[in-house]
């Protein structure tokens, strides 16, 4: 049963669009839960049906775990033809709370289903995230408490025992109390590994793998808004002399004071990625060709008037070249094909003679 709910969750995840690989890795697992949710929550109600019509005489009962089958089939057809994870959850979440909480209306608040109350508020967490599952968390809580109050003196289990409500609310409290710290350490150590597997561990920048992943969301929101952005790729000049000559220590150094200094230079929502070696990418969102260009030739001035000292306190000349793309209005380029035009403008800065910038013919 384990492996089936896998398979087709990996099916449904397909047809998912996630914003980075990451959220994908999470969406998967929420999407994985939320299938294996319904399947428990439909299962359950075909269990309750039988014994609600020929063993409880509860004919409402039934009906309410009938319509639960078919909103959770409804949930999942509409999670594989639409695509809309977020909403999912939270009917995934919603089902089973109103399963729960009309069971123990029905059964009068009985010990045997009380015991289920504890159930919603860890999927809440776990699917909805710590505030949002804390927010219905309090909302399940109040709504089960508002209940029993209401029905405090007819119903058996809480009239003759007093100790039945503080139990009740002290099973709910640790429920929100446990579900809290949980997906608290989970998000704070998903948070932990996402940075890492996202950060070049020597400059600071974002990895080659997370710029690519920044490359198709700037391209997507800006044809999207019918804008335009410069996409450009950044080389130093002869690196190899440079470790060469004042060693891999010194090499280190450079990448380290040029992103460094390339980081003041940038604007709130422009992206500098180390792809590798001496070699960056940059996105700049919402800009023009002109400012585009201006812009990468102030950076290769300001490197070019940067003293990079060595450990021996020698001035390390370093200068670098800049291949331009932009993608306007309009424009039919994919993001592949912005990259390999910001590469091939970098190699004909080469050519042409290093320390400066070259744009697309036409730009």
């Amino acid at each position: 049963m384990i492996e089936l709910i896998i398979k087709i969750a990996k099916r449904f995840s397909g047809r998912i669009e996630y914003p980075t690989s990451f959220s994908c890795l999470d969406d998967e697992r929420k999407t994985r839960h939320v299938i294996g949710t319904h399947a428990c929550t439909i299962i359950g109600a075909l269990i309750f049906i039988p014994i609600h019509l020929f063993i409880s005489d509860l004919p409402l009962g039934a009906l309410f775990n009938t319509i639960c089958i078919a909103l959770c089939l409804l949930s999942l057809a509409d999670l594989w033809f639409r695509g809309n994870l977020n909403q999912t959850l939270w009917i995934t979440v919603l089902l089973p709370s109103a399963l729960v909480i009309s069971l123990f209306w029905l059964f009068q608040g009985r010990a045997q289903i009380s015991a289920f109350l504890i159930i919603p508020p860890g999927f809440a967490f776990l699917l909805l995230g710590r505030r949002q599952g804390a927010l219905f968390g309090l909302g399940y809580s109040l709504t089960i408490v508002t209940i029993v109050l209401i029905h405090l003196k007819s119903w058996s289990e809480f009239s003759y025992s007093p100790a039945a409500m503080v139990n009740m609310l002290g099973a709910l409290v640790l429920a929100l109390f446990w579900g809290f710290i949980g997906e608290r350490i989970r998000g704070e150590t998903f948070q932990t590994i996402e940075t890492i597997a996202e950060t070049d561990v020597l400059t600071d920048s974002i990895n080659r793998r997370h710029f690519f992943e920044e490359v198709q969301r700037v391209h997507k929101i800006t044809r999207y808004q019918n804008s335009s952005f410069a996409m450009m790729m950044m080389d130093i000049d002869a690196f190899k002399s440079i470790n060469d000559r004042y060693g891999h220590d010194m090499g280190d150094k450079v990448l380290i004071d040029l992103v460094h200094m390339l980081k003041g230079q940038v604007r709130f929502g422009d992206i500098i990625g180390r792809l590798g070696g001496d070699e960056f990418g940059l996105l700049f969102p919402n800009i023009n060709v002109q400012e585009a260009v201006g812009r990468a030739q102030n950076i290769c001035q300001q490197v070019d008037g940067y003293q990079f000292i060595s450990a021996d306190g020698q001035h390390v000349p370093v200068t670098i070249s800049i291949g331009v793309a932009m993608f306007l209005p309009g424009n039919l380029l994919t993001a592949e094909q912005l990259y390999k035009a910001a590469d091939q403008q970098l190699y004909r800065a080469k050519q042409a003679g290093k320390n400066q910038v070259a744009v697309s013919d036409g730009m």
